[in-house]
């Protein structure tokens, strides 16, 4: 046991004390799945945020500058899930009305950003992406009242730093966990904790 676990922390230690290997020109494609956690606001008039939980894919392409430098642009959606905002006031043409606001809420974005890297075997990711959302509100319903108001689309700007953790499975395939924190500027304002899973394909000598 006392073998393994060395022989354990050596292989991590080797893996992480590497220099990047030499992908300069590598270009990668990405593909896996996503969860973010938030608080939501109402997607129509005022009243209290509520957390929950999505699910959904992310796809990208990254493409390595030099050997501690990668590009990144990926694109994500999540599946739409209900929210029940409580306390909620929404001013119609007749007159405002207080309740629970329910709403089925999905988001797609896209966003290109970079990543410094190091590591052999097991890399370290470190950077920030600039992009794009729109958080879809869809079915609104203000429930006490049985006030059906249709849909709402919202778009904005996100920043979002991130780290990650990916494995180099093979020369071509490696595995990826990354999390960041989403920070969406504008109406509604939100912060979106983010993780993906992620396996990726290269292809090298691109664009050297």
């Amino acid at each position: 046991m006392r073998r393994l676990l060395t022989g354990l922390v050596a292989a991590l230690t080797i893996g992480f004390a590497l220099p990047a290997r030499a992908d300069r020109g590598a270009f990668s494609l990405e593909g896996g799945g996503i969860v973010s956690a938030a608080r939501v606001p109402p997607g129509m008039g005022t009243g209290e945020s509520v957390f929950g939980t999505m699910g959904g894919a992310m796809l990208g392409v990254r493409y390595a500058l030099d050997n501690n430098l990668e590009l990144t642009v990926s694109g994500v959606w999540t599946n739409p899930v209900p929210f029940h905002n409580n306390d909620t006031t929404v001013v119609t043409s007749s007159s405002p009305f207080t309740g629970q606001l329910y709403s089925e809420v999905n988001r797609v974005g896209a966003a290109v950003g970079a990543d410094w890297v190091t590591g052999h075997v097991f890399r370290f990711h470190a950077g920030a992406e600039l992009g794009w959302s729109r958080i879809a509100f869809t079915n609104l319903n203000l429930v006490d009242a049985g006030v059906a108001l249709g849909s709402r689309n919202v778009d904005g700007i996100v920043v979002a730093p991130r780290v990650g953790l990916e494995w180099m499975a093979s020369d071509y395939l490696s595995f990826a966990v990354t999390p960041r924190v989403e920070v969406m500027l504008g109406e509604p304002q939100m912060t979106v904790f983010t993780t993906s899973i992620t396996a990726s394909y290269s292809w090298y000598g691109w664009f050297r």
